[in-house]
Protein backbone atom coordinates (compact mmCIF):
# COMPACT_ATOMS: atom_id res chain seq x y z
CA UNK A 1 0.00 0.00 0.00
CA UNK A 2 3.00 2.36 -0.41
CA UNK A 3 2.27 4.93 -3.11
CA UNK A 4 1.26 8.62 -3.21
CA UNK A 5 -2.41 7.64 -3.02
CA UNK A 6 -1.71 5.70 0.20
CA UNK A 7 -0.60 8.25 2.76
CA UNK A 8 0.92 7.13 6.04
CA UNK A 9 0.75 8.88 9.38
CA UNK A 10 2.85 7.85 12.34
CA UNK A 11 2.64 9.52 15.74
CA UNK A 12 4.25 8.35 18.98
CA UNK A 13 4.02 9.47 22.58
CA UNK A 14 5.64 8.48 25.85
CA UNK A 15 3.21 8.10 28.71
CA UNK A 16 3.34 6.90 32.29
CA UNK A 17 1.25 3.86 33.15
CA UNK A 18 1.07 0.13 33.66
CA UNK A 19 1.58 -1.62 30.32
CA UNK A 20 -0.91 -4.45 30.83
CA UNK A 21 -3.57 -2.17 32.36
CA UNK A 22 -3.20 0.30 29.48
CA UNK A 23 -3.68 -2.38 26.80
CA UNK A 24 -6.56 -4.05 28.71
CA UNK A 25 -8.34 -0.68 29.00
CA UNK A 26 -8.45 -0.17 25.21
CA UNK A 27 -12.12 -0.04 24.19
CA UNK A 28 -14.50 2.27 22.31
CA UNK A 29 -14.94 4.40 25.43
CA UNK A 30 -11.20 5.11 25.58
CA UNK A 31 -11.11 5.75 21.82
CA UNK A 32 -13.93 8.27 22.21
CA UNK A 33 -12.10 9.89 25.13
CA UNK A 34 -9.08 10.38 22.84
CA UNK A 35 -11.22 11.66 19.95
CA UNK A 36 -13.42 13.98 22.00
CA UNK A 37 -14.82 16.51 21.86
CA UNK A 38 -14.41 16.74 18.06
CA UNK A 39 -15.27 13.20 17.04
CA UNK A 40 -17.10 10.21 18.44
CA UNK A 41 -17.58 6.67 17.16
CA UNK A 42 -20.70 4.64 17.79
CA UNK A 43 -20.73 0.93 18.61
CA UNK A 44 -23.22 -1.75 19.52
CA UNK A 45 -23.63 -2.14 23.30
CA UNK A 46 -21.72 -5.45 23.37
CA UNK A 47 -18.57 -3.72 22.04
CA UNK A 48 -18.82 -0.26 23.59
CA UNK A 49 -17.22 -1.07 26.96
CA UNK A 50 -15.55 -4.40 26.20
CA UNK A 51 -11.75 -4.48 26.16
CA UNK A 52 -10.34 -4.81 22.67
CA UNK A 53 -8.49 -7.89 23.96
CA UNK A 54 -11.89 -9.64 24.00
CA UNK A 55 -12.84 -8.73 20.42
CA UNK A 56 -12.72 -11.44 17.74
CA UNK A 57 -10.10 -11.08 15.00
CA UNK A 58 -10.12 -11.82 11.29
CA UNK A 59 -13.81 -11.07 10.76
CA UNK A 60 -16.13 -8.13 10.28
CA UNK A 61 -17.29 -6.96 13.72
CA UNK A 62 -19.70 -4.03 13.33
CA UNK A 63 -20.30 -0.70 11.62
CA UNK A 64 -19.75 2.56 13.45
CA UNK A 65 -20.86 6.08 12.66
CA UNK A 66 -18.08 8.63 12.89
CA UNK A 67 -19.78 11.70 14.31
CA UNK A 68 -18.39 15.23 14.13
CA UNK A 69 -19.06 17.08 17.40
CA UNK A 70 -20.74 13.90 18.59
CA UNK A 71 -23.85 14.30 16.41
CA UNK A 72 -23.09 15.01 12.72
CA UNK A 73 -22.39 11.80 10.71
CA UNK A 74 -19.32 12.23 8.50
CA UNK A 75 -18.40 8.63 7.65
CA UNK A 76 -19.34 5.00 8.30
CA UNK A 77 -16.54 2.73 9.58
CA UNK A 78 -16.75 -1.06 9.13
CA UNK A 79 -14.52 -2.63 11.81
CA UNK A 80 -12.29 -5.66 11.28
CA UNK A 81 -9.38 -6.42 13.61
CA UNK A 82 -6.57 -8.36 11.98
CA UNK A 83 -4.71 -9.11 15.18
CA UNK A 84 -4.60 -8.24 18.86
CA UNK A 85 -1.60 -8.86 21.10
CA UNK A 86 -1.92 -8.16 24.84
CA UNK A 87 1.80 -7.34 24.90
CA UNK A 88 1.99 -5.01 21.91
CA UNK A 89 -1.43 -3.68 20.84
CA UNK A 90 -3.57 -4.23 17.76
CA UNK A 91 -3.69 -4.14 13.99
CA UNK A 92 -6.96 -3.07 12.39
CA UNK A 93 -7.79 -3.42 8.71
CA UNK A 94 -11.19 -1.90 8.01
CA UNK A 95 -12.99 0.15 5.38
CA UNK A 96 -15.28 3.16 5.42
CA UNK A 97 -17.56 4.90 2.96
CA UNK A 98 -14.59 7.09 1.95
CA UNK A 99 -11.78 4.54 2.48
CA UNK A 100 -11.37 1.39 0.43
CA UNK A 101 -8.82 0.37 3.05
CA UNK A 102 -8.04 1.77 6.50
CA UNK A 103 -5.11 0.25 8.41
CA UNK A 104 -4.49 1.38 11.97
CA UNK A 105 -1.81 -0.15 14.15
CA UNK A 106 -1.39 0.81 17.79
CA UNK A 107 1.89 -0.49 19.14
CA UNK A 108 2.62 -0.22 22.86
CA UNK A 109 6.13 -0.93 24.16
CA UNK A 110 7.76 -0.54 27.56
CA UNK A 111 10.68 1.90 27.77
CA UNK A 112 11.95 1.93 31.32
CA UNK A 113 9.20 3.33 33.54
CA UNK A 114 7.26 4.71 30.57
CA UNK A 115 5.20 3.34 27.74
CA UNK A 116 5.79 4.23 24.12
CA UNK A 117 2.45 4.39 22.29
CA UNK A 118 2.72 4.56 18.52
CA UNK A 119 -0.17 4.88 16.09
CA UNK A 120 0.56 4.10 12.46
CA UNK A 121 -2.22 4.74 9.95
CA UNK A 122 -2.24 3.93 6.24
CA UNK A 123 -5.26 4.29 4.04
CA UNK A 124 -6.45 4.11 0.45
CA UNK A 125 -9.38 6.29 -0.51
CA UNK A 126 -12.15 5.41 -2.91
CA UNK A 127 -11.64 8.66 -4.85
CA UNK A 128 -8.27 9.55 -6.45
CA UNK A 129 -6.56 12.50 -4.76
CA UNK A 130 -8.79 12.45 -1.69
CA UNK A 131 -6.12 10.74 0.41
CA UNK A 132 -3.69 13.61 0.09
CA UNK A 133 -6.43 16.11 0.93
CA UNK A 134 -7.42 14.15 4.04
CA UNK A 135 -3.86 13.55 5.28
CA UNK A 136 -3.58 16.84 7.26
CA UNK A 137 -6.99 16.18 8.82
CA UNK A 138 -6.02 12.66 9.92
CA UNK A 139 -2.67 13.92 11.18
CA UNK A 140 -4.53 16.54 13.26
CA UNK A 141 -6.94 13.89 14.59
CA UNK A 142 -4.13 11.57 15.70
CA UNK A 143 -2.08 14.48 17.09
CA UNK A 144 -5.15 15.41 19.14
CA UNK A 145 -5.54 11.80 20.30
CA UNK A 146 -1.94 11.76 21.48
CA UNK A 147 -2.31 15.08 23.30
CA UNK A 148 -5.25 13.53 25.15
CA UNK A 149 -3.21 10.42 25.91
CA UNK A 150 -0.32 12.47 27.29
CA UNK A 151 -2.75 14.53 29.35
CA UNK A 152 -4.53 11.47 30.74
CA UNK A 153 -1.27 9.70 31.58
CA UNK A 154 0.70 12.70 32.85
CA UNK A 155 4.13 12.45 34.38
CA UNK A 156 7.26 12.69 32.32
CA UNK A 157 5.23 11.79 29.23
CA UNK A 158 6.29 13.67 26.14
CA UNK A 159 5.79 13.57 22.41
CA UNK A 160 8.56 11.69 20.66
CA UNK A 161 7.55 12.23 17.00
Amino acid sequence: MDNPETPQIEISSRIVGDHRAFVEALNLDTVNRELGPWLRMTAPPEFRHRSILQWPTGQYLFSSWILFLGVIPIDRHHFTLESIDPETGFNECSCTWTMAEWRHERIVTVEGEQLQVMDRVRYRTRLPGLGLLLRPIYRAVFSHRHRRLRSDFAGDAQRSR
